[in-house]
């Protein structure tokens, strides 16, 4: 044990049955959050692994890139408008000229290979960005905006073309899912707070 314990350390443990296990504390902290497609209700909120060490809440207060989250939902407008998962696309680099921000704007795959015509099934498995802004080009901007808003995804006023590098906390994309599965209603909670820590 003294390889691992030593005096004057803070020691993490934690009960497993009759035993107690050490822990430790993580090095990085991320964020959960669960949503009940049935009836909306969010069924697990984790944003970070103490509280008491940092305050900042990274299921709801942290922003990041919504990235490939948000291609289910802009897959299935785009099969509603007509496309389907056997149309021809094509995987060849794009760049289109941004007089808003003065630069080519520029989507690529990661990794940055390409593979000519490809069906949509194809660009959906292999997450294919080129292939799902053809895609969303298919689809016409309002139909665009319209499912920014229909999701209730912050910022969907303005209606980004670069949707997938705005910037949502956990909960919006979660709770997008909640109502894809929920063919498109809006569900919100409405049941009593089970718990919440002082």
């Amino acid at each position: 044990m003294t390889d691992v314990l030593q005096t004057g350390h803070q020691i993490w443990v934690r009960q497993v049955g009759d035993a107690w296990w050490l822990a430790q504390v993580p090095e990085v902290n991320s964020a959960l959050v669960s949503i009940n497609p049935q009836n909306g209700a969010v069924m697990a909120l984790v944003g970070g692994f103490d509280f008491n060490q940092s305050k900042f809440n990274r299921a709801t207060q942290a922003l990041r890139q919504v990235g490939s989250n948000i291609k289910p939902f802009l897959y299935t407008a785009a099969m509603d408008k007509g496309l389907t998962l056997a149309s021809m696309l094509n995987d060849v680099p794009i760049s289109r000229w941004d007089a808003g921000a003065g630069s080519d704007w520029q989507p690529k795959n990661s990794p940055p290979q390409y593979a000519g015509p490809i069906r949509l099934r194809q660009g959906l498995g292999q997450s294919k960005n080129v292939v799902m802004v053809r895609a969303m080009r298919a689809m016409g901007r309002r139909l665009r905006c319209r499912i920014s808003a229909t999701l209730r995804l912050p910022g969907a006023k303005h209606c980004p073309h670069r949707i997938a590098g705005a910037g949502f906390s956990v909960l919006h994309p979660n709770a997008g899912g909640a109502r894809l599965r929920g063919h498109g209603e809006r569900r919100l909670p409405s049941g009593p707070v089970v718990y919440q820590q002082n």
